[in-house]
Formats: structure tokens, sequence, C-alpha cells
């Protein structure tokens, strides 16, 4: 199996922008999420930090008073927000279905199960196509998310059906470099070691 792994079989680099238009509509919309909810809890710890701070350095006057209680009405406020929102749960459940669509995507393209080598490529696709459709069917209610940015590209990509088409140790080896190396190293190329 080691000699799968070679330096002389070819590779191709595959990017997030290469996954079908899905994976980028769900993960903009999980990006989206976590950054209005981390925005949103920010400004609540700012808001009781700010209230407890004029707390601790007494509440001398009318005016300091009337601070410290516009700021802990804010911050209950904004605690309302964040609660009704649901930026947290929209951020995971939008991240699973972008995983699930990328976790699929690769599945595809190294012709693992449940799309192994078949005489007909169309077959398969149309397999691949209906998965996402069950996802995103599974997931309708996060639609409203990420419809103004479904892309209407094919379920399948380009260089999906180049890597799929490519031989054993190139798509091991495209595997490896594009989903295996960024997973445990958090970056494309190989670690450097120096001696």
């Amino acid at each position: 199996m080691e000699r799968l792994f070679t330096r002389n079989s070819a590779l191709i680099n595959f990017e997030d922008d290469d996954l079908p238009g899905l994976y980028s509509a769900v993960d903009g919309a999980s990006n989206r999420a976590q950054a209005k909810y981390l925005w949103a809890i920010r400004v609540h710890a700012l808001l009781l930090i700010a209230g407890a701070g004029l707390g601790v350095l007494g509440i001398k006057s009318v005016a300091a008073a009337l601070a410290a209680a516009i700021l802990f009405l804010a911050a209950m406020f904004l605690s309302i927000f964040i609660a009704t929102k649901k930026y947290e749960v929209i951020w995971y459940r939008a991240r699973a279905v972008a995983e699930s669509v990328k976790t699929s995507s690769w599945r595809y393209m190294m012709k693992a199960d449940p799309y192994l080598d078949a005489p007909s490529v169309a077959d398969v696709r149309t397999q691949f196509r209906m998965l996402l459709l069950q996802i995103l069917s599974e997931h309708r209610d996060l639609s409203a998310e990420f419809a103004d940015n479904a892309s209407a590209g094919d379920a399948v990509t380009e260089k999906m059906s180049a890597i799929r088409a490519s031989n054993l140790a190139d798509r091991l080896n495209t595997y490896k470099e594009n989903r295996l190396f960024p997973r445990i190293c958090g970056r494309k190329s190989r670690p450097v070691i120096q001696a």
C-alpha cells in the first residue's frame, strides 16, 4: 500500500471552491451565522462587564445608576435577541451539512462506498446528486439561510470528475495532499522536517 503514495503519481490541486455549489452556499451560511453569534456574544460580554465595572466603582450619582441600568437592560435584551435568533444552532447545523457534502464529495471522487466504480459514470453521478438532494431536503429549514447563495452549477464539478477518472495512485495522492494533510496539519503541504 505504501508504494501507492508515491511522488511519481499525479496530483490534482483541489480547493473547497471545486466542491459542489451546495457546499459553498452552506459553508457561507455557517460562517455568517458564526460571525453574527460571536459578535453578539462579545457585545453581550462587554455590556455586562461595563455594567459590573460601574457597580464596582460605586454608583454615586443618578447618571451612574442610570448608565448601569441601561447597560444591564441592553445586555438583557441582547440575551433575548441571541436566544431567539439561534445563530449558534444555524452555525452548527450548517457546518454539519457542509461537512456532509464535503465528505460525500470526497467519497464520490475516491470511488468509495457507495460510489464504487460502475460501468456507467452517469449512474454514479445520479446517485451522488440524489444524496445531495436528500441532504438538502433533510435540512429544508436551513435553506432560507443560504438560498440566495446557492449555486446553480452541476453537483459534480470538473475537478471532481477529473479526480474520479484518474488512476488509483493519483486519486490516493490527491486525497492525501488535499484532504488528509489539511486535516492533520492544518495546511496543504507536507510539513518540512529539518535535520
